[in-house]
C-alpha cells in the first residue's frame, strides 16, 4: 500500500505512514534543487522513494526532468493540463499523470471526460507509467455535485486503467502527518471505488500484486 506526500516534514511523515500500515510511501519535492537538498529517510517497516512534482507546460523541460529523476531512480510525476499536453507526457515519457480527472471543467452531455480514454491508457502502459489522483484535493471541493463528479471520474478511470494494465490509484498527497489518512481506510475506498493499490519500485509505480 502506497501513499505519495509532499517533502518538509520527511521524517515525521515516515513514521506516520508506518503507524498508519503503509508499506510505501513517495516524499515529492517541487524542485530538484529541493529534492536533492532534502536529508534522506529511512525506516524498518516502510520502503521510503522519493520524486520530482513537474508542474510545467513546456514539454522540452518536462522531458529533460523526467529523464533526470529516471537516471536517479526517483519517480517523476506530471500534473495533467490537457488533452494533447498529457497525451505527450504519456507517449514520450514515463512520468506519472497527476490528477487527469480535473482537466475538462465539463462533461460532455452523454460521457464523462475524465481525463484518460483506452488510447491513453494504451500509451501509459507502453510506458510503463502509472496515473495517480489527490485524495486530499477531492477532500478540498466543498461543492458536493462536483466532488460527485470527480469521483465519477475516478470510477471511470479505474475501469480504464483496469482493463488496460495500468497503475492507478489515490494517494494523500498530504503536506502534514495528521493529514495522512489510513491504509486500511484507503484500501477500502479504493475497492469501494474499483481502484487497485500500488507499490512502488525504482521510480516506478506497478499494480501491488
Amino acid at each position: 500500500m502506497l501513499d505519495i506526500v509532499y517533502g518538509g516534514k520527511d521524517a515525521e511523515l515516515v513514521a506516520m505512514a508506518a503507524q498508519l500500515g503503509y508499506t510505501d510511501i513517495v516524499i515529492i519535492y517541487n524542485s530538484l534543487d529541493a529534492l536533492y537538498g532534502a536529508p534522506r529517510v529511512h525506516h524498518e517497516g516502510v520502503r521510503v522513494s522519493y520524486g520530482l512534482l513537474i508542474n510545467t507546460p513546456q514539454k522540452n523541460l518536462v522531458a529533460s526532468l523526467v529523464k533526470q529523476c529516471v537516471h536517479e531512480n526517483m519517480l517523476p510525476l506530471v500534473i495533467a493540463r490537457g488533452a494533447i499536453f498529457d497525451r505527450f507526457v504519456a507517449e514520450k515519457t514515463v512520468a506519472c499523470l497527476v490528477d487527469v480527472e480535473y482537466v475538462h471543467q465539463k462533461d460532455h452531455l452523454h460521457f464523462r471526460r475524465s481525463g484518460l480514454d483506452q488510447v491513453m491508457c494504451a500509451f501509459i502502459t507502453k510506458s510503463k507509467a502509472a496515473a495517480v489522483t489527490s485524495f486530499n484535493r477531492l477532500l478540498g471541493i466543498e461543492n458536493k455535485f462536483e466532488q460527485g463528479k470527480i469521483l465519477g471520474r475516478i470510477i471511470q478511470n479505474g475501469r480504464f486503467c483496469k482493463k488496460y494494465g495500468v497503475p492507478y490509484t489515490l494517494c494523500s498527497f498530504a503536506h502534514d502527518p495528521l493529514e495522512m489518512k489510513s491504509a486500511h481506510d484507503m484500501r477500502a475506498l479504493l475497492r469501494l471505488l474499483g481502484v487497485g493499490s500500488v507499490a512502488v519500485k525504482e521510480g516506478k509505480i506497478l499494480c501491488d500484486v
